[in-house]
Formats: structure tokens, C-alpha cells, sequence
């Protein structure tokens, strides 16, 4: 099960399509900003289906985080959506990014 989880993370497939709702969130947010679009609005820009975007991401929060991150990654701490947005959050949370290119989240 272990070795399946990462030929998942390495297969073309999926980096194509998570490079595709990345891209397409990254429109929208430009065209749209951040609350006025829906995880359907970035589905149909990225020519994917929604089941398949709830495979990669949680919500629309959590594609902000990763595309926040993947724009930034080479600074060592990076707030988290509920940061950028000014909302309210239980915790807040920092990405960490070694040298290594390993990384990890923090609560």
C-alpha cells in the first residue's frame, strides 16, 4: 500500500492534473478573487471532474495553501490560507520547507 501511495505522487498522470486545477485555480483567483469562485468554476476551467479535484484537495482552502506554497516554497514560513484571507482560524498553521526539499506542516 505504501509503495502505491508513491508511484501515485510520481505518476505523470496525476502531477499533469494537479498541475491543471493548480493553474486553473490561479486564473480564476486573478480573474475572480478567492471567495467569488467555487470548486466547480476551477473543475471547469481545468477540464477535470469535481470528484476528481476532492481527490487531490480537500476544499478550496486546501488549494490555496499548496498553490500559496508551490509560488513561495523557498521561503521558510508561509501562512496558511486563513492567514492570507484575514479569517479566523482555531490554529494557525506555518509550511516548512528543508533543504532537503522535504516538507512539513505545522499546527
Amino acid at each position: 500500500m505504501e509503495q502505491r501511495k508513491i508511484n501515485e505522487k510520481e505518476d505523470p498522470r496525476v502531477l499533469r492534473t494537479q498541475q491543471l486545477l493548480l493553474q486553473a485555480f490561479s486564473d480564476l483567483f486573478s480573474e475572480k478573487g478567492f471567495h467569488a469562485m467555487t470548486v466547480q468554476d476551477i473543475t471547469e476551467r481545468a477540464r477535470v471532474n469535481r470528484g476528481t479535484f476532492y481527490t487531490h484537495f480537500e476544499d478550496k482552502y486546501a488549494i490555496l495553501d499548496i498553490g500559496y506554497v508551490s509560488n513561495f516554497s523557498s521561503i521558510s514560513r508561509v501562512p496558511c490560507s486563513s492567514q492570507i484571507l484575514g479569517t479566523s482560524a482555531p490554529s494557525a498553521c506555518s509550511f516548512r520547507a528543508s533543504s532537503s526539499g522535504s516538507r512539513s506542516y505545522t499546527r
